[in-house]
């Protein structure tokens, strides 16, 4: 082990290392202790490199690191480099442990946890690098001890450390240098832990680094860095022939690309694994089920007419390869949902019962063997292609297919336990029909929703897509009542928040929902009009109070549309509509909704004398407003303002929230429509 200087200087020459020496290597020859010396030291080289990194520092030698995570990390003796061949008597040896045992307990543990949390942290990456170097550069003494050069652990943490960094690229230039090192140090040993060859593990970290990246290319350079391997093999260098895990996660980066281009490579390194077992020339490569199933995902995501027929022939092939008593390749749960969604990704007519058919074929090979049993997923993909199905009776499949995943999990099948996926898909469905009655079998849903969470199954919890979607169907309805409706759901989704789901937190759309559900009631009887409008102005005045969110530019629209559409034009509508206008203004809320809305609100005259007072402007159809009246809208008027990517500044100059996170002091909208009023905003009544 290395002393760590702080001011960047070579390693110390004084230097110190732990190691066990049994009695019976006491007794060998010099050279075999030393040979033992230098595998261990390589070792703790290695964990120090990385330890070290993650202190960042904190320890300025290694006796510190040494007297804070271990008083022997292997138990043995001290023996000074500068005496290599010394070697203690037992009895000393064993004094010596006992003294140090006595000052602190040993923390080995802790010093390979610390080791591991480096490598897997990326902020230490760049120092493990710059420690790996100075053993590089250390290497150019001859002098230098075997225990202070590099070793092939060295290069693969550091390696690792960048790949688990997301950091492909410096990860390859890593394996480069070592390389290159490695060309240079011939002459040692027959160590091959000094030489630093590169081997198979290590150029697959490499290209399961490029797997996992998001970066234009990734794929081309983890089938380059194959290549490479392959090249290097045929030369003679078997340590770096590639293996199964190799070619399948080059064939996963392709999987993960997209494209016909990238389908068709996947495949034909697959065919190459299947040539390459069956001539006999690797046994360490054999196509197996993971290699099988990216391919299938390969052509899931390529999104061309006939991916369907790639994806259902590799099927076909492993189960007969699975017949035929390969067991590698015997296609699960995860092959078989692949298919399945590559039939909704790709848009297959009549896919929905395309992926159900085989969903039931899985259910046929599954009574014989487990891992082709159907799961979750498998479920959810089959009910999402129905409810975006146009097929008439696509609810009903839909609904079924719940139905039987409810009774499954009920006698105890934790495979098909339905989650939120599950029962929102199935609400879409019944939304998406029809049918007179797919308004309350959706809110149906949500009950059953909401009842399975009370009974344990948290996966169940409803979220704010399960209540919105209800309420957006009523909202869009042509339903008598559906304002109040909305309302309700509303005020569900509050209660269920505020009893501890925070899934359903409320959003500004949830508010504007019900607003609209208003907003568009004109075609009902006297009665619900009065109370769709105090219903919007109601939740219009939540929404300014909420602890959840606040207003934006479509509330101003929508609750000004509802004024409209509800109530007749009168001079102390106008006089609320102009009270409402300054609000949106203060406020920064003018959209484009707001402007159509008050046109059709105001008279034009009355219109241009309440624009001068902002110095704004209104001709020939056109509006020229002040950049504080739109400085908080988000729509098409505000597209320069999105690139600059400017914070929305407080709606109202008083936003003091109470204890509860409620906003105070913030105006209210208050009228009075046969008598009844609600909130003091606008103090105007009808």
């Amino acid at each position: 082990l290395v002393s760590i200087p702080q001011n960047g200087s070579s390693f110390a020459p004084n230097l110190i290392k732990r190691e066990q020496i049994s009695n019976r290597a006491s007794h060998q020859q010099c050279n075999s202790a030393a040979a033992l010396r230098r595998r261990c030291d390589h070792e703790h080289v290695c964990l120090l490199t990385c330890a070290a990194a993650a202190q960042d520092g904190v320890h300025e030698s290694i006796e510190d690191f040494e007297a804070d995570y271990s008083v022997s990390l292997s138990d043995g003796a001290i023996i000074d480099f500068e005496d290599s061949s010394t070697t203690e008597k037992p009895a000393a040896r064993r004094d010596r442990q006992h003294q140090k045992k006595s000052k602190k307990k040993s923390s080995a543990p802790e010093f390979y946890g610390l080791a591991h949390k480096a490598i897997t942290d990326p902020a230490c990456a760049e120092k493990a690098e710059d420690l790996l170097n100075k053993l590089i550069q250390n290497s150019e003494h001859s002098s230098s001890p075997a225990s202070f050069l590099p070793s092939v652990r060295s290069f693969s943490s550091v390696i690792l450390a960048y790949a688990n960094a997301g950091q492909p690229k410096k990860a390859e230039e890593v394996l480069k240098t070592m390389i290159q090192y490695s060309r240079t140090q011939s002459h040692r040993s027959d160590d091959d832990e000094l030489k630093c060859k590169p081997n198979t593990i290590i150029f697959t970290t490499v290209i399961n680094a490029w797997s996992k990246s998001e970066k234009r290319g990734a794929a081309e350079r983890a089938d380059k860095i194959l290549a490479w391997m392959e090249q290097m093999s045929e030369a003679g260098f078997d340590n770096v022939a590639p293996n199964s895990v190799t070619y399948a996660t080059v064939i996963h980066a392709w999987a993960t690309t997209g494209g016909e281009k990238a389908a068709m490579r996947a495949e034909e390194l697959l065919e190459r694994m299947e040539e390459l077992r069956s001539q006999g020339v690797s046994h360490d490569v054999k196509p197996d089920r993971v290699a099988f199933t990216s391919v299938i995902c390969a052509w899931a995501r390529s999104k061309v007419p006939h991916a369907i027929d790639r994806c259902e022939y590799i099927l076909d092939r492993m189960i007969e390869l699975a017949k035929e008593g390969n067991d590698d390749v015997r296609p699960n749960q995860k092959t078989f949902n692949s298919v399945m969604s590559a039939y909704v990704k790709n848009n297959v007519p009549n896919c929905a019962a395309s992926a159900e058919r085989l969903l039931n074929r899985m259910e046929m090979i599954g009574a014989t063997d487990d891992e082709a049993k159907p799961d979750t997923v498998s479920f959810n993909i089959c009910i999402n292609a129905w409810s975006r199905s146009d097929d008439e009776a696509a609810a009903q499949y839909a609904q079924s297919l719940l139905d039987r995943m409810e009774t499954r999990y009920d006698e105890g099948d934790l495979r098909v336990k339905p989650n939120d996926r599950s029962y929102n898909s199935v609400i879409s469905a019944w939304v998406r029909s029809n049918r007179q009655s797919s308004l309350e079998n959706a809110g149906a849903v949500l009950s059953r929703m909401i009842e399975a969470s009370k009974k344990g199954n948290k996966d169940a919890l409803p979220n704010v897509i399960s209540f919105s979607t209800v309420m957006d169907a009523w909202a869009k309805s042509k339903e008598p009542g559906k304002a109040k409706k909305a309302q309700e759901i509303l005020y569900k989704m509050i209660v269920q928040c505020k009893g501890g789901n925070k899934n359903l937190k409320p959003n500004t759309i949830s508010y504007n929902t019900v607003i609209n559900a208003c907003a568009f009631s004109r075609d009902s009887s006297e009665e619900e009009r009065e109370e769709a409008l105090l219903i919007a102005v109601a939740t219009f005045n939540e929404l300014r109070t909420s602890e959840f969110c606040q207003p934006d530019a479509i509330s101003y629209g929508m609750v000004l549309k509802a004024f409209n559409n509800l109530a007749s034009k009168s001079e102390k509508r106008n006089d609320m509509s102009q009270r409402l206008f300054r609000q949106c203004c203060k406020d920064g809320l003018v959209g484009d909704l707001f402007l159509n809305e008050i046109k059709r609100s105001l008279p034009g005259d009355m219109l241009r004398v309440l624009l001068k007072e902002g110095d704004a402007s209104w001709d020939k159809g056109n509006f020229k407003l002040p950049r504080s009246w739109t400085r908080n809208v988000r729509d098409k008027r505000s597209k320069e303002a999105k690139k600059k990517k400017r914070k929305p500044e407080n709606l109202s100059d008083s936003t003091e929230t109470d204890q509860m996170g409620t906003r105070k002091n913030v105006p209210q909208i208050s009228i009075v429509v046969g008598g009844t009023k609600g909130g003091d905003l606008l103090g105007t009544s009808f």
